[in-house]
């Protein structure tokens, strides 16, 4: 997966296709930090929600709906 001319980290890029199969668009990606390759992707869900179990080496979940991955601080945003 890639933004712009950032290639996106394999932890963030799992995570982005689990939630498209699970029913959730990309509505927002950008980059935050074009050294760090820190990208920032907002996602939706496009039927009602169901209690998903996301489980991906690097991806920590602080608090419900936002995402981040160890390796280059990128964050994945549920709205």
């Amino acid at each position: 997966m890639r933004i712009d001319d950032i290639e996106v980290c394999q932890p963030i890029t799992e995570l982005v296709s689990f939630l498209i199969k699970n029913d959730f668009t990309i509505i927002e990606q950008k980059i935050a930090d074009y050294h760090f390759h820190e990208v920032i992707i907002k996602m939706k869900k496009d039927s009602s929600p169901k209690a998903l179990d996301i489980s991906i080496e690097k991806i920590s979940q602080p608090k419900p709906g936002t995402f981040f991955c160890e390796c280059h601080w990128s964050s994945l945003i549920i709205e």
